[in-house]
């Protein structure tokens, strides 16, 4: 990791994340990052996946790292629409799905209104479920009910 990396992670606990949405409480986009790294662990181990944690857990803390120069932009112009596009491996879908995960949990809990954001997070989820389900071959349940239960913890916890 080269010296602005390092700056740019350590920049991001005083970053606002959902700048353009009204909630009740503020987050960073270091608490979001940390938290995408939880679930995804969590995850790893329920679904018995094959992958490398330390990996992920990597790319996980990296996956937000431009947000220290641009602060929380809206996702549709960070990339060019690849929000439904298939991922490239199980180990970056899965990093794509516990960030939706923690999007839709923290949606859920702390904004007034988040019925419209949440209904794409949620078409977005299964999207994601159904494409680790195809790269890993896990039945599509298991994987369901796993983030259900993740997305119910969750909001009756945090």
């Amino acid at each position: 990791m080269n010296k602005k990396t390092l700056v740019d992670l350590l920049k991001l606990s005083h970053v606002k994340r959902w700048a353009i949405i009204d909630s009740v409480k503020e987050q960073s986009v270091a608490d979001h990052t940390f938290r995408v790294g939880v679930l995804a662990v969590y995850l790893i181990d329920k679904l018995k996946l094959q992958l490398d944690k330390g990996k992920v857990v990597l790319d996980i803390m990296l996956h937000d790292v431009s947000e220290a120069e641009t602060g929380d932009i809206p996702s549709t112009h960070k990339k060019t629409n690849q929000d439904l596009q298939p991922s490239n491996s199980a180990e970056y879908c899965l990093l794509r799905l516990a960030d939706t995960i923690e999007a839709n949990i923290f949606l859920q809990r702390y904004v007034l209104r988040p019925h419209r954001v949440t209904r794409f997070l949620d078409s977005k989820i299964l999207f994601l479920q159904k494409e680790l389900s195809n790269l890993c071959g896990i039945p599509m349940e298991e994987i369901s009910e796993a983030i259900d239960n993740l997305i119910a913890t969750g909001r009756n916890y945090d």
